[in-house]
């Protein structure tokens, strides 16, 4: 249920990995919401890459979810860490990106610093929606 109606019935599974919209992938975990450019495959540009994502939208700008296991540190995309949070058996790495900020988690203690300069790869997404204010 978001805002007292029901958006999504399905698997929990199929919830967090595919959710209906951005009000339900907040719902189910950590959610970053990159804003990107759809071409046809569908693919994304990010940092002048292109990205294969999953899901049904038209081309033109859209928003990314990306789930804290779906990317890793290392990689061509560019990044610089805004955050570290070390929580035992993993550590969450925030990064600012040209498409916006993104939770990258790795088991473990943090790999980089506050301030660093870091490469990522995305290995998946999922496509939720129209960016707004375009």
């Amino acid at each position: 249920l978001v805002g007292g109606r029901l958006v999504q019935v399905g698997a929990p599974e199929e919830v967090y990995e595919r959710p209906a919209d951005e009000a339900v992938a907040r719902l189910t975990g950590v959610a970053s919401m990159l804003d990107v450019k759809v071409e046809p495959g569908p693919v994304v540009a990010i940092d002048g890459l292109r990205v294969p994502v999953q899901g049904s939208v038209g081309a033109g700008p859209h928003r990314l979810l990306v789930r804290p296991g779906w990317a890793s540190l290392g990689g061509t995309l560019k990044g610089v860490v805004a955050g570290v949070r070390f929580e035992g058996p993993h550590t969450d790495h925030d990064l600012r990106t040209s498409a916006g900020m993104v939770v990258i988690r790795l088991p473990g203690p943090p790999r980089v610093r506050v301030g660093d300069d870091s490469g990522w790869s995305l290995h998946r997404g999922w496509l939720v929606g129209v960016r707004e204010g375009t």
